[in-house]
């Protein structure tokens, strides 16, 4: 299990040009409060067949709070699954998995917007070690992946492609 956090309170401004000098411009200071952190468990797991199961996850969460109608919070989630064979006999090992992960944000800083994202992908690969010097591999993913949000942010149209 690993753990992350991180948390602090910052202000900030924009840089002006004033009569010689760089001041900051009053109607653009900002005071944000941070909290970010990430959750990552993870199991593997051994048969007696020499097969390998791997499990590895994350949650990571991001809460910007800042004044002046730009704070932004997501929640991020990962997940994989992978199982790993080696035929020693062979010099060949085999490598499978499947792939997971979701995004939801929520952004003041454009316009109140909502954005959702979603991605799931499978793959296999394998190896084989020819001669003690050659090394072939070949592999093939297959990949799904979904954005949703608004058609427009503040008026302007956005474009998104896949």
């Amino acid at each position: 299990m690993g753990v992350n956090i991180n948390t602090g309170n910052s202000s900030s401004f924009f840089y002006w040009n004033g009569e010689g000098s760089f001041s900051g411009d009053t109607t653009s200071y900002s005071n944000s409060e941070k909290l970010r952190f990430s959750l990552d468990p993870s199991v593997q797991y051994f048969t007696s067949k020499n097969f390998k199961h791997k499990l590895m996850t994350r949650w990571l969460h991001v809460n910007n709070n800042v004044d002046n109608n730009q704070s932004n919070k997501s929640e991020n989630f990962y997940s994989e699954y992978q199982i790993q064979k080696t035929f020693k006999s062979l010099g060949l090992s085999f490598n499978a998995g499947i792939v997971g992960s979701t995004s939801y944000i929520n952004a003041k800083l454009y316009s109140d917007t909502i954005f959702n994202s979603f991605n799931l992908a499978s793959y296999v690969q394998f190896e084989q070690k020819l001669f003690d010097r050659l090394n072939l591999s070949a592999g093939i993913r297959y990949e799904y992946f979904s954005l949703t949000g608004p058609n427009s942010i503040s008026g302007k149209a956005l474009k998104i492609h896949r």
